[in-house]
């Protein structure tokens, strides 16, 4: 027997047997593997496998695929790269099969995997398309497989994504991906023992725990020097972050329990040297050295968290308004489809922000500011999102404006009714931070000052509702604003405000008292008309056309004040319409308003007092109705001891002199009722003196040194009263020029009629009685009428020292030459010391010789002895002709006339020098004027002149 023949049966079969299975299996196996594991997978999904080597181990049931890839479908366009998974290789072991409960034990080792994760443009991720139709419905419902993973080892993976759903496509890759799994039963068993580790980008992913198939999890999670470029990456394009950056450090504790509730525990987010650029609308950049998320706890589906706290120390905020921009979504990006809102809980139990330096600046303007200031402290605690129900949470502000303000606010937030609340304080803020935000709506330039106020402060917000309530006490000091020049306009030391309450929902904002320390104004009128206040409004033109496009019925702020006091306040006029520039100044104004208010029946009281340098002074009184000042006003102006030469530029300008010297005060009283002025200008001039003349276009054309002697009395006064009426209401009427035109009149009036204004001095005759004598023709005699009125005109001029009286001389021609001519044939015969016949013969033989006188004498007695009429009728003819021949030879030579005009003044100048007038103040007028009679009567017209004033 051979020793074939001497071996048992039954070894011999086992070992045939284990030939033909190590036969099997080391070759049968893997080609049967290598060309079904392919057609498998296609039969199930839409990928197509490809296997390198495949080699199996029948002993130690290992199975090894070389150079695994699995494929996509080719012809999906939604996919930038087909291939979804491969692998150097992957090892899978059958450790244990129980045949009791059919439970197979495995373990898997895949060394250096490469995963691909990609979302299409429709936002599916590529993995749930390989899944065929058939085989998804077949699985649908089925058990799961009832497998334990004794291991599951990867090493050395890598992770590729893409997200093609994002308006810019998002694409990371994770590196040195392992992961350790043990004792994953996939029917029932308990948690198994997890960990993995990641690298992206530098950031490593640290996960230790325990997961289940209950579903149970339960990991501890690290996150290690993250970039945050990735989250700007995958934020890019989408909203309006623009760049992200720093690094971030998280843990947390993540569970799942029997009802699929992620939960988190103990959360810590911590982000170092964080920088955020958001350009669109609001310019946000920010760096904070230090963001620290502690305390995390809740779930995150649907999410519902606590955090212990947020704490932000160490950093920078700069924010850049470029305005409104209109920006459209990109083309490929779909539109979301209806979802309903997914409920989110937030509840922070404590915000802590430190030192965060802040910039403000504002690109719209055209002169941008930047605005720093530095955010001290902020604190909130017990915040929560949505706030419905929650309570108040206590708020904390200080921060610091440059160079050494501060705004303080301590009070609560209520997020349930969307209000803050509380106590606030500014102190030494700086208001020229504000000058160019109110440069784009004024060209006044906001130069110094400083703003302290402390009270309560309310915010109310909402979807479309803001909403703020001030109720402060405060001051605003060293105040200094320019204007569109660049020359100071309006300035004070110190104003004080107490009892401000402000409702800008309700718009209307009330002061209980005002307190102005050291107010300065400057009113110019310019060269060409406007005045200093023009071309005030808005710099930008873009706010000036919104202004206008938007320009609907505003609604009315309604004010008030109920006390305003200033002391120690100076007014600078300046008038440069003049010919010659004019400027004062009301120094020591001190006064009071009360009772101002924005309604139409609120009357208010006026009191306001100052001085005018070097001895003058300003008083105001009264009362009205500032929003409705035609309605009702009374208005009392007074001035006293306004030195004239000051007034030059006026007088210049319309009177066409300059003032030498005196002193002014002036009674002005405004009453307006219903739009109706009734206006008095009562005007008193103290030893007023003209200087030289002005040239001006403007000036009134009227003598002015007559009429104002004319005014001016014995105490050297001038008083003028001017009444001033019109309708308030008449887009036409202008003050200035209705009184210029009043003064003008009365000087008319008084120039125009001298004597009639000397005549009511002295309260008897008129005037036509004191501006002239009259006396008999051929005479320089006044008589008793004549004398009288020389008395009252000498009366009258005593009281106006300032006039001279001119005496014309004045004859009536032929009127009075023949009056004279009787008076000189008179003289002759008298002279002859004979009777009147006998003088007339004498006369007569001597002009005419004796032989002309004889044969006249016959003719005569011939005429009588013919006519038989009686001789002495004969001797009365003869002395008639010779009387009548003799008088046309008397001659009244111009000498004569001029010498009775003459006399005639001086008539008048005798007697009232006499009556006490000075010589002075008379003077003769150097020509002889001829005049026409009245009434047989010859007047003389007295002339009126100023003297030097």
């Amino acid at each position: 027997m051979t020793a074939a023949a001497r071996t048992p049966l039954l070894p011999r079969v086992l070992l045939a047997l284990l030939a033909l299975w190590a036969l099997l299996g080391y070759l049968a196996a893997p080609w049967v593997l290598q060309r079904t594991l392919p057609g498998i997978v296609a039969a199930n999904t839409t990928a197509e496998l490809t296997l390198g080597d495949v080699q199996f181990d029948p002993f130690r049931l290992r199975l090894l695929l070389h150079e695994p890839r699995l494929v996509g479908p080719h012809d999906d366009p939604d996919f930038e790269a087909k291939e979804v998974f491969a692998a150097r290789q992957v090892e899978l072991r059958l450790l244990a099969r129980s045949l009791r409960t059919f439970t197979s034990i495995i373990a898997l080792v895949v060394d250096a995997p490469q995963l691909r994760v990609e979302f299409g443009p429709d936002g599916i991720l590529n993995l749930t398309r390989l899944t065929a139709a058939e085989a998804a419905e077949t699985a649908e419902g089925a058990a799961p497989p009832n497998l334990a993973l004794q291991r599951l080892l990867i090493r050395d993976g890598s992770i590729d994504v893409v997200d093609r759903s994002r308006p810019q496509p998002f694409r990371t890759r994770g590196e040195q991906l392992a992961v350790d799994l043990r004792e994953l039963w996939l029917h029932d068993g308990p948690p198994a023992p997890l960990w993995l580790a990641l690298q992206v980008e530098g950031a490593t992913l640290d996960v230790r725990g325990s997961i289940g198939t209950a579903p149970e999890v339960d990991l501890e999670l690290t996150l290690v020097d993250a970039p945050l470029e990735l989250a700007e990456r995958w934020l890019a394009g989408e909203g309006p972050l623009a760049a992200l950056s720093g690094i971030g450090h998280a843990a947390a504790r993540l569970t799942l329990d029997a009802d699929a509730v992620p939960r988190i525990h103990n959360g810590r987010v911590q982000l170092q040297e964080l920088g955020i650029s958001v350009p669109p609308l609001l310019g946000l950049a920010a760096r904070l050295q230090l963001l620290h998320l502690d305390g995390v706890i809740g779930s995150l589906w649907p999410l519902d968290l606590d955090v212990g706290s947020l704490a932000m120390k160490q950093g920078r905020l700069d924010l850049t308004y470029a305005g409104e921009r209109e920006e459209s979504a990109p083309d490929h990006v779909p539109a979301p489809t209806p979802a309903e809102a997914l409920p989110i809980q937030l509840r922070l139990a404590r915000l802590d922000v430190q030192a965060i330096e802040t910039t403000v600046t504002d690109t719209t303007l055209p002169i941008p500011p930047r605005l720093a200031f530095g955010l001290r402290r902020f604190e909130a605690e017990r915040l929560a999102w949505p706030a419905t129900g929650a309570a108040p949470s206590p708020l904390h502000l200080d921060a610091g404006l440059a160079p050494d303000g501060r705004l303080g606010f301590r009070g609560d937030v209520d997020l349930a009714r969307n209000r803050i609340y509380g106590d606030l304080d500014l102190r030494r803020l700086p208001l020229p931070a504000a000058a160019p935000w109110a440069h784009a709506y004024s060209r006044l330039g906001l130069r110094r000052g400083t703003l302290n106020t402390r009270g309560n402060a309310r915010v109310e917000f909402g979807d479309n509702a803001f909403g703020l309530t001030l109720t402060l006490d405060g001051a605003i000091d060293d105040f200094a604003l320019d204007d569109p020049d660049g020359v100071g306009l309006l300035g004070w030391r110190r104003l004080d405000v107490a009892g401000l309450a402000f409702d800008l929902s309700e718009r209307c904002i009330s002061l209980d008292s005002v307190d102005l320390v050291a107010p300065n104004l400057r009113f110019a009128r310019l060269a060409d008309g406007s005045t200093n206040l023009a071309g005030i409004g808005p710099v930008n033109a873009a706010l000036e056309d919104a202004a206008e496009a938007n320009a609907v019925e505003p609604q009315l702020w309604q004010w008030r004040v109920g006390r305003f006091d200033l002391r120690d306040g100076d007014l600078d006029f300046i008038d440069e319409t003049l010919v010659i520039p004019f400027a004062t100044t009301v120094e020591d104004l001190a006064g009071s308003v009360e009772d101002l208010a924005s309604s139409v029946e609120q009357e208010a009281r006026l009191e306001l007092n100052g001085r005018i340098p070097p001895m003058g002074s300003a008083r105001i009184e009264g009362r009205g109705i500032p929003m409705a000042p035609f309605a009702r006003s009374d208005i009392e102006l007074d001035f006293r001891g306004v030195p004239m030469p000051r007034m030059t530029p006026w007088t210049g300008t319309f009177a066409g002199y300059r003032v030498a010297g005196g002193r002014l005060n002036l009674d002005m009283r405004y009453r307006i009722e219903d739009g109706t002025l009734e206006a008095s200008n009562r005007m008193e001039v103290n030893a007023m003196r003209l200087g030289e003349r002005v040239d001006s276009p403007r000036a009134m054309d009227i003598p002015l040194r007559l009429a104002l002697s004319l005014l001016r009395d014995s105490n050297d006064n001038i008083l003028l009263d001017v009444p001033v009426s019109g309708d308030m209401d008449d887009p036409q009427f202008s003050l200035q020029p209705v009184i210029l035109r009043a003064v003008r009149n009365v000087l008319t009036n008084i120039v125009a009629a001298p004597f009639r204004l000397l005549a009511g001095l002295v309260g008897g005759g008129s005037g036509a009685d004191l501006e002239r004598v009259v006396y008999e023709l051929g005479s320089a005699e006044l008589d008793e009428d004549q004398e009288s009125q020389l008395m009252m005109l000498e009366t009258a001029l005593g009281q106006r020292p300032a006039l001279q009286l001119i005496l014309p001389a004045v004859h009536a021609g032929e009127d009075d030459r023949a009056i004279l001519r009787e008076q000189a044939f008179e003289d002759l015969l008298a002279d002859t010391a004979d009777d009147r016949d006998t003088a007339l013969r004498r006369l007569f033989a001597k002009r005419y010789g004796e032989d002309e006188l004889a044969a006249l004498e016959n003719v005569h007695r011939e005429a009588a002895t013919q006519d038989e009429e009686p001789e002495d009728h004969a001797e009365g003819l003869l002395l008639a002709e010779l009387e009548s021949r003799l008088r046309t030879t008397v001659e009244v030579p111009d000498e004569h006339l001029e010498a009775l005009a003459r006399a005639r003044a001086e008539a008048v100048y005798i007697y009232l020098t006499e009556a006490g007038m000075g010589p002075e103040r008379i003077r003769f007028a150097p020509e002889v004027t001829e005049v026409d009679r009245s009434n047989a009567r010859v007047p003389l017209h007295f002339e009126l002149d100023a003297t030097e004033l």
